[in-house]
């Protein structure tokens, strides 16, 4: 089992990748990012990404952001994403975003993603958003569960 525990902030960068039996990034009380080319993958293991969940982290960001990038577990492993985006004024404080062709991709086992848009007074703060095209939160087999709560004073 790989546990990662940063403080406040995971990024994942370029062509960067983790991959392993069982992942889990938890208690990050600010964000996590995983950007073009990145890969979060594990083989017959749980992949588990907690990002903001308590809700408490301040400023402007995605709790979890994943764009043209890959989270995958393959076999019997199963995806659980929970996020909460920020508080920042300008608004777009999703709690996940799926976007640039990025995938979630989970095995014969379940994928739950569960975001929470933060509590700015401005607009678009998404439980959850998949935007453009190629963006895809999908299993071979398993249970897809999405669940977004927006959040926030905006429209």
């Amino acid at each position: 089992m790989r546990s990662i525990f940063p403080d406040r902030f995971f990024a994942l960068t370029e062509t960067r990748n983790i991959s392993c039996r069982f992942l889990r990034l938890k208690s990050i009380t600010r964000n996590v990012t995983l950007t073009s080319g990145s890969n979060l993958t594990t083989e017959n293991g749980d992949l588990i990404v907690n990002a903001n969940t308590a809700g408490i982290a301040v400023g402007n960001f995605i709790g979890i952001d994943i764009a043209s990038a890959t989270v995958q577990a393959t076999g019997v492993g199963r995806i659980q994403l929970e996020g909460q985006g920020g508080d920042g004024a300008s608004g777009f404080q999703a709690g996940i975003r799926v976007q640039s062709g990025a995938q979630v991709v989970g095995g014969s086992n379940s994928v739950n993603v569960s975001g929470v848009g933060g509590s700015s007074v401005g607009d678009a703060n998404y439980g959850v958003l998949v935007a453009n095209p190629g963006s895809t939160i999908t299993s071979a087999g398993g249970d897809v569960f999405v669940d977004g709560t927006g959040g926030g004073a905006g429209t």
